[in-house]
């Protein structure tokens, strides 16, 4: 899991999360700024990995899994959880 002080470093170095968190940030506007607060990160196969995030925004926090294509370099938001 990559806390999130580390994922400001990370996002500058590692485009497939770059391009995770900007895909997250598109879900609502009040994310369009946010960093995650955590991301998990699960090889699913050669060429797709699974991102388990957690965004949290004044007074709403989701958890959101997007499944990142690395022969097509595109990601796309496959759950968004709201956590209490």
């Amino acid at each position: 899991m990559l806390p999130n002080i580390a994922i400001t470093t990370q996002i500058k170095t590692d485009k497939q999360l770059e391009t995770v968190v900007q895909q997250i940030q598109k879900l609502d506007v009040g994310y369009a700024t946010v960093l995650p607060v955590s991301t998990q990160v699960q090889q699913l196969s050669e060429t797709v990995t699974q991102y388990t995030s957690l965004i949290q925004a004044e007074d709403k926090q989701q958890q959101v899994v997007v499944i990142y294509n690395s022969t097509t370099n595109s990601a796309s938001i496959v759950s968004s959880t709201t956590v209490n």
